[in-house]
């Protein structure tokens, strides 16, 4: 064999270059022509980023399963009529008293026609019937803590209101008799019950004022016989009764009128707001004068002298009487606090300074966190006064909470293994769940991606474009919400991935044949000294190849994370957490594949024709 035939053979050999000499020459080239590459990356990064942020939220189409009452469905979505619908159908008396429902609960879920009865009623009492419980328990506890403050504190609500107050109630609520000698003591007023003896024992109430005295009930006759004109009685009578729940309202304070009866208390206050009424009458003229003062002693409060006269007590035998009950104004007190703290508690010293109680000093004071937290809101801190205010409320709470569970008592007799089997037998489908709803929006709604989910994890996808039967053939079951999702968004999504995509890989396109253009000169030399054109067609698509890799990492990684805090700060991220994470990772594969694709077919036209060119016209190009 001749010396130039084996030098011909040993280039050839060198030519055909292993891959990994091949990876550094093209790792070398991306670093002296960096900006390049990353002008080409950013395209890629670009392009990638937004397929990858439609991916995200293909990825999170699955809806969020909101709370549905049990033995309701809902209905959402591109639907005519959204909204929640019962999940079961009017089931016959006789298929329940079969199945086991007590006779006494069919009647109470009857409906109209007496034939059928409700099982949603039936789950319905049941689960009211447990949360009364759980909250009767809760309000008995809290009550066990709040009930300690309940004789205490109004009296540090009414040192902040400036009200007069007894030095023995003071001494009482747990203020030290220091600190209650420096209040200033006056007497100007007197104690209900003994101005109310006094009044008696001299005669001076007739029967009208003390019937208003004692909130005792004046029929029109009585009042007619007792000297009030028939004109003011029937303004009186006028006066609309409000009517309250006697499971809702308050019981404190005397029960209402007898139908057909009035209370002095609503006299004075007619009599109040009418001042010009009837002045001709003197009796109607001493009536407005007094009345309020026997109205404040029904409403158990204390006297000042001064109304103490206007009932017909003497001046003397009321300062008297006032001397022997020493008082003191609740501003004094306030003002003493403010120097002097020792021995008052911090709930009962803020509330009578009106300072705010921080959440950690009321759990400090034993206080229920809860309870702290509802009255501070969306802030940190509250006012004793507040505090007062649940206080008196919480009994109401326990009387309406233990009412609500002798009512609903009833449900449990029902088995739960009677009301699961009616529940599996008369659920309605899919096909009756639409049809009650109106039916999907035909222009909007996609029904080849109908979802179904449910609190308890359950996901069902419904393609009804390729198979209808299957609306028929779904059952739903309780607290299942039916989603379904808008076509049009859907192929707008899409057209906006391949528009994207389209861009980026033209421009990818242009860049890779800059790139390829401005180094023939250096392709030239490769195939002086041997170069093959596979080797050239190789090296061009290492190059591309670990660029799209690198972009469309990084472009997968930008998009997915602003989608998933986008989605989360917004929509919450109970949204995120539907995604499965399997499909995470086929998103990330997806993009990777896409980009190298993109760069694949962007790269390998002017790679192919770099290869082709003989090495003396590379030589000769100019840029």
């Amino acid at each position: 064999m001749s010396t130039t035939s084996a030098n011909k053979t040993t280039v050839g050999r060198q030519a055909q270059l292993p891959l990994g000499r091949a990876f550094k020459i093209s790792m070398n080239s991306l670093r002296i022509r960096f900006w390049r590459s990353m002008v080409t990356a950013g395209g890629i990064f670009l392009g990638i980023a937004f397929l990858a942020t439609v991916l995200t939220q293909w990825l999170m189409q699955w809806p969020v399963a909101p709370k549905v009452d049990a033995g309701f469905i809902r209905l959402d979505g591109q639907i005519n009529g959204p909204g929640d619908y019962d999940v079961y159908k009017p089931v016959p008396v006789e298929a329940g008293v079969q199945a086991g429902i007590p006779e006494e609960v069919i009647k109470r879920v009857q409906l109209k026609d007496g034939n059928n009865f409700s099982l949603t009623e039936i789950i319905q009492g049941q689960l009211q019937e447990k949360r009364a419980v759980r909250n009767l328990a809760r309000v008995k506890k809290e009550w066990q803590s709040l009930s300690k403050y309940e004789k205490d504190l109004p009296l540090y609500v009414d040192i902040l209101g400036g009200k007069d107050i007894k030095i023995g109630d003071a001494v009482k609520a747990g203020v030290p008799k220091a600190i209650v000698a420096k209040a200033v003591v006056h007497g100007e007023t007197i104690e209900w019950a003994r101005l109310f003896k006094e009044l008696q024992r001299t005669g001076k109430p007739d029967s009208i004022t003390l019937a208003t005295a004692l909130n005792k009930d004046i029929t029109p006759a009585q009042a007619i016989s007792a000297g009030i004109p028939k004109d003011l009685v029937d303004a009186v009578m006028a006066v609309p009764r409000e009517i309250e729940d006697e499971e809702e309202s308050e019981d404190s304070g005397p029960p209402p009128p007898k139908p057909g009866a009035f209370r002095g208390t609503l006299l004075a206050k007619v009599l109040d707001e009418n001042p010009d009424f009837w002045t001709e009458f003197r009796y109607v003229n001493n009536l407005r004068k007094v009345l309020p003062v026997y109205a404040d002693m029904a409403a158990e409060k204390d006297i000042r002298v001064e109304e103490a006269v206007k009932a017909g007590l003497p001046r003397k035998v009321a300062e008297k009487m006032a001397s022997q009950y020493p008082t003191f104004k609740g501003a004094d007190l306030i003002d003493i606090f403010r120097e002097q703290t020792d021995g008052i508690k911090p709930i009962y010293l803020a509330t009578a300074l009106d300072q705010d109680i921080t959440i950690k000093d009321a759990v400090r004071a034993d206080i229920p966190i809860a309870i702290a937290k509802k009255l501070a809101g969306s802030g940190k801190a509250f006012k004793g006064s507040s505090l007062n205010d649940l206080i008196k409320d919480h009994p109401r709470w326990i009387k309406i909470w233990t009412a609500r569970v002798s009512r609903n008592a009833i449900f449990d007799t029902a088995p739960q293994a009677a009301i699961d089997k009616l529940a599996k037998s008369y659920s309605i489908s899919l096909k009756e769940a639409l049809d009650e709803g109106k039916g999907p929006d035909a222009k909007s709604a996609n029904l080849g991606n109908l979802m179904i989910v449910n609190a308890d994890g359950r996901k069902v996808k419904v393609n009804l474009n390729r198979e209808p039967a299957l609306a028929a053939a779904t059952p739903l079951v309780s607290g299942d919400y039916v989603f379904i999702p808008d076509i049009n968004s859907f192929y707008r999504m899409w057209w906006l991935v391949g528009m994207s995509l389209l861009v980026c890989m033209v421009g990818i396109t242009n860049s890779m044949l800059m790139a390829v253009t401005e180094r023939f000169k250096e392709i030239g030399t490769m195939k002086c000294l041997g170069a093959l054109d596979s080797f050239v067609v190789l090296l061009l698509v290492l190059e591309s190849s670990l660029l799209g890799i690198c972009a469309s990492g990084l472009g997968w990684l930008l998009g997915f994370v602003s989608m998933v805090l986008l989605a989360g700060f917004t929509k919450g991220w109970d949204v995120v957490a539907t995604m499965n994470p399997w499909l995470v990772l086929g998103s990330l594969g997806v993009c990777v594949v896409a980009g190298m694709v993109l760069t694949l077919v962007a790269t390998i036209l002017p790679a192919m024709q770099a290869a082709r060119m003989p090495a003396a016209m590379a030589l000769r190009s100019e840029i």
